[in-house]
């Protein structure tokens, strides 16, 4: 009989339990887990019976688990004592030296792929810069000759960081080292230098990210769990994945999907608290009850903010908001209702100087990687919420 909080190792069907927890003497949690990523296994005692369901489960904070017990018995158990419990089974989990090394390794996987620079040979492409460059938080400018070469960044620098950089007039930058790889951004230390001056930026997304990946939570609206299962054949072995390019078909693109959405998450990180945001049915009528006027409208594809397309309207209050307006065209569990944002104006300006990356702004394409941040932002916090005392910043 297993008491309760104690925790062991087991094995149960097909695959093995990797600790247990008790919610009371009726039902306990584990992490279970078969051939790839884990499973939050909720066990019946009673009826001796356990069914394994995706972390992703746990992301919905209004969630209740009802369980029967015998004929007209049944006990329900809300996601704060739910909550409570999956951050025991982590906890747990991260005294696996094992599984910290992995968590350790994906958070650099995550990080590597994100500040990995886009490469820009010519001044002309400057003046419209392609989306596929301004999806890395630098860019190595060589339009001047790799002699010459710099690394740009591409992220809103606050004051405290701008210090860490060289000047020329209003432009921030870093000389490429002599010999070093046109892509090597971490020759230049400012990558420990940035997580020095504020980790909760610079490392905290990346950690969590890791450990969101790795036990399969939804990877920011994403339900499948390809790059998580690849990431854990490598427990057995004690072999960590240590570059994108081993990834291959789904993993990759999951994995590629996950580091952008923290690209924007970081790129966007100073003002992503003054973005106030809701949901209603109509968002043209609400927003004009309270005193904005439409300004621009376009259409946002499918894929670019879930699995189903938008149209997107831009408003101003005249009094200095901005507000979003995003209609789905089709019905999505990512929201209820239309998508409403609202911010100060020169939120938004910064947002769009911060996607331009030196270059042109384009407005549809800030909003899609503003909204991005601010959803990554909020799967984060819910993913802290579940797993701090597993975290190395929480040690």
């Amino acid at each position: 009989m297993v008491e309760k909080g104690d925790v062991f190792m087991g094995n149960q069907g097909s695959g093995d339990i990797l600790c247990s927890q008790d919610l009371d003497d009726k039902v306990s949690l584990q992490i279970w887990r078969g051939k790839g990523a884990p499973r939050l296994g909720i066990y019946n005692k009673t009826k001796e019976r356990m069914k394994p369901v995706r972390f992703s489960w746990l992301e919905d904070p209004s969630r209740v688990l009802k369980m029967q017990h015998g004929r007209g018995q049944s006990t329900e158990y809300d996601m704060d004592a739910i909550c409570k419990a999956v951050r025991g089974l982590l906890e747990s989990m991260s005294r696996d030296l094992t599984f910290r090394s992995m968590c350790l390794r994906t958070a650099v996987l995550l990080q590597d792929m994100a500040i990995v620079p886009k490469v820009v040979m010519d001044k002309k492409d400057f003046a419209l810069l392609p989306e596929t460059k301004r999806r890395s938080l630098w860019l190595t400018d060589l339009s001047n000759g790799k002699e010459s070469g710099a690394f740009l960044p591409c992220f809103d620098v606050t004051d405290e960081e701008s210090e860490l950089f060289l000047k020329n007039g209003d432009e921030l930058y870093l000389d490429l080292p002599k010999g070093a790889d046109i892509r090597d951004i971490r020759s230049t230390a400012i990558v420990s230098k940035l997580t020095a001056v504020d980790p909760v930026r610079w490392y905290m997304p990346f950690q969590i990210g890791a450990m969101g990946v790795l036990m399969g939570f939804s990877a920011v609206g994403g339900e499948s769990i390809d790059f998580a299962d690849s990431l854990w054949r490598g427990y057995d072995k004690k072999s960590f994945l240590r570059k994108a390019d081993d990834l291959e078909g789904q993993a990759k693109v999951q994995a590629s999907r996950m580091a952008m959405a923290l690209v924007s998450l970081v790129r966007h990180w100073p003002y992503l608290q003054a973005l106030e945001y809701r949901e209603h049915y109509d968002s043209e009528g609400d927003l004009k009850e309270c005193g904005y006027s439409r300004k621009r409208r376009f259409d946002i594809p499918q894929g670019q903010l879930g699995d189903i397309s938008y149209v997107v309207t831009v408003y101003d209050n005249g009094e200095g908001h901005i507000a979003i307006g995003c209609k789905g065209n089709g019905r999505t569990s990512l929201h209820d209702g239309d998508m409403i944002f609202d911010m100060p104006d020169h939120v938004y300006g910064r947002s769009m100087a911060s996607d331009a990356c030196g270059s042109s702004p384009d407005e549809t394409y800030s909003i899609v990687n503003l909204i991005r941040a601010w959803r990554t932002y909020v799967w984060c916090r819910r993913v802290k919420a579940l797993s701090e005392p597993a975290l190395m910043g929480y040690r």
